[in-house]
């Protein structure tokens, strides 16, 4: 497959197979292992670490010590003259679970580490022609293994099956994007790390917050921020999205995004009573109303509106990811054109008709599984909408007062739109619609 070189081809993959990915669904519901992402070995030695991605290394290639994933890559990307891009400055995390999210900053930590392009040639030259053949195929699978677990986070989009056809299709695909996300979520908290949301433009302390500090208007703006990139980064893992119209893609996103922040928010802050957990770690408590003399009413809504109802039900990640793709696929949102409203409504159908399934399966009674699928749609997501309506009043009031910078993406996303937008959406240059923007042949 030929590698993309525009300026926004990394993303997040579609799915290579729908079929894996409901077997792992299956697997992951069975064991009660969802979003199980498994850990690396323990090592011994720096000679039996791979130095580009911290896997097990199969020995010295090239220059370096590296895994036969990391082997395999960097030998496929100098013999096909690949080039690619990264959209987050060059800064993407580079380890076993995230190494296949960036080739661009994989290729680059190869040559840091000491691979050498002229390496590879000289093994191809040392080799008769035929002898390379059967070599590189048997190689190939060994490599294509040994990068498997992480394959499917890949720069390059991957053909994916048009359409949900079961169930557990639906419920893999959703379980396996969420997944996926939250393997980005280190890159993007990264890129956003050293943008100052205080308009008071206090210094920002360089590295990573202190998990469980308090946070202040840096990290608010900040998990905001990155939580509007990797929105749209799981919106194009799920295939009826990318079945629509560029406008129409537009409008649900637009629809969702503070949503989306909220949802994020109540998950990480399940097992909290007094405040919120930010997705860099930091700490939003109930009762710290002020945040450099603003306060923060939203919190205590999110709180007692949402992550009460979600305790209280004992909501789990499947029951969770499936409620959110209900939200994000919303046939009346402002904006969708009638012709695909019709193809939203089916996608969110497909949704709660696998979430009825699942929750028949966990709660097997006769009508425990269908009370149980109308309580999670009215106590957690009927104050949904209002909770992010507070949000996105916090932040205008911030922003109105001279308290906080919001960005372009945040205020094109999140704050209140009275006029309408996205019937005349410029679908060119905007901050959203160049993260939106892929080729039509990608989709």
């Amino acid at each position: 497959m030929e590698p993309i070189t525009s300026e926004m081809e990394l993303s997040v993959p579609h799915l290579a197979t729908m079929s894996s990915v409901a077997t792992s669904a299956r697997r992951w519901i069975m064991a009660g292992r969802v979003g199980d992402t498994g850990t690396p070995p323990t090592m011994t030695s720096t000679d039996d670490i791979c130095a580009i991605c911290g896997d097990e290394a199969s020995g010295r290639h090239y220059g370096a010590t590296a895994c036969n994933g990391c082997k395999g890559f960097f030998r496929r990307t100098v013999r096909k003259n690949h080039i690619y891009s990264c959209r987050f400055d060059g800064k993407c995390v580079v380890d076993k679970q995230n190494r296949a999210v960036c080739r661009h900053c994989r290729y680059r930590k190869c040559l840091t580490s000491g691979m050498v392009r002229e390496g590879v040639q000289k093994e191809r030259d040392g080799l008769k022609k035929n002898v390379i053949k059967g070599r590189d195929e048997a190689e190939e699978l060994k490599e294509e293994k040994a990068d498997r677990s992480t394959r499917e986070s890949c720069t390059l989009y991957e053909p994916f099956t048009p359409r949900w056809a079961s169930p557990e299709q639906v419920i893999g695909t959703l379980t396996q994007a969420e997944s996926l996300t939250n393997q980005l979520r280190s890159t993007v908290i990264r890129q956003t790390g050293t943008v100052n949301y205080d308009a008071h433009r206090f210094p920002v302390l360089s590295g990573t917050k202190m998990e469980g500090a308090t946070a202040d208007i840096n990290d608010v703006g900040q998990g905001i921020h990155s939580q509007l990139l990797l929105v749209v980064e799981w919106a194009k893992l799920l295939p009826p999205f990318m079945e629509l119209p560029m406008i129409d893609r537009a409008a649900l996103l637009k629809q969702f995004a503070g949503q989306h922040v909220v949802l994020g928010l109540a998950w990480r802050s399940m097992n909290r009573r007094d405040g919120l957990v930010l997705s860099n770690g930091s700490f939003l408590p109930r009762d710290h109303f002020e945040i450099a003399g603003m306060s923060y009413k939203s919190v205590g809504r999110i709180l007692d509106e949402l992550i009460a109802p979600m305790n209280l039900m004992q909501i789990d990640e499947v029951e969770f990811v499936a409620l959110k793709a209900c939200v994000f696929f919303n046939p009346v949102a402002r904006g969708v054109q009638p012709e695909s409203s019709a193809k939203i409504l089916q996608a969110r159908r497909q949704t709660e008709a696998a979430l009825e399934q699942y929750i028949g399966l966990k709660t097997p009674s006769t009508t425990g599984g269908v009370s149980r699928l109308t309580d999670l749609l009215m106590f957690v997501l009927s104050p949904l909408q209002a909770t992010a309506q507070s949000m996105a009043e916090d932040m205008l009031i911030s922003k109105v007062i001279g308290l906080t910078n919001l960005d372009k993406l945040m205020e094109e996303l999140i704050l209140i739109d009275d006029e309408p937008r996205i019937g005349n959406l410029r679908v060119d240059n905007t901050p959203f619609e160049v993260l939106l923007n892929v080729k039509q042949s990608d989709c």
